[in-house]
């Protein structure tokens, strides 16, 4: 191998190790899962409540037993981003430490129909599920659903609706 080729080899090679260190960066979300969120949504406080969760993971809290509340939705309506900031406010005014994010556009039709079986067939997105352990079952289950309730009796106010869940 010439001097020039293997000039060119390293230089190759190093351009191949930035092209992977720049993948890297713009695919990893600087300052983890809470900016990812605060980004989506443009509206929450630095220190928000949300923390994402996968459709799989809300069914072990739910097998489990665990009282936790989750959030399906998205950021791509002012109607779900005004339910996230709200949802935010009451959480911290109640000491509430997290609320599960699940996001909406991300589940496939079958999964948003097996959440809704096991919670209500009614239910209308976004929305706030509050599951508590059912002792019966020894589940947890989503008794209060904002979903199930008409925004307009609320008049359009997020937080009289939300306010009820915490």
């Amino acid at each position: 191998m010439s001097e020039r080729e293997k000039k060119f080899t390293y230089i190759l090679v190093a351009l191949a190790v930035v092209a992977i260190i720049i993948v890297i960066l713009v695919n990893v979300p600087l300052g983890g899962d809470k900016a990812r969120i605060r980004r989506e949504f443009g509206n929450l406080e630095k220190e928000h409540v949300f923390e994402t969760i996968t459709y799989d993971e809300v069914f072990e809290k739910i097998n489990s037993g665990e009282t936790f509340q989750l959030f399906v939705g998205s950021s791509f309506t002012v109607n779900d981003k005004s339910f996230a900031y709200e949802a935010d406010k009451l959480a911290k005014e109640y000491n509430l430490e997290t609320i599960y994010y699940l996001r909406l556009y991300e589940l496939t039709e079958t999964q948003i129909t097996d959440l809704k079986v096991e919670t209500s067939s009614y239910v209308v997105f976004p929305s706030l599920f509050l599951f508590e352990l059912d002792e019966d079952t020894n589940k947890s289950v989503a008794y209060n659903i904002s979903g199930l309730k008409d925004l307009k009796d609320f008049g359009n106010n997020w937080q009289l609706l939300l306010t009820q869940y915490f």
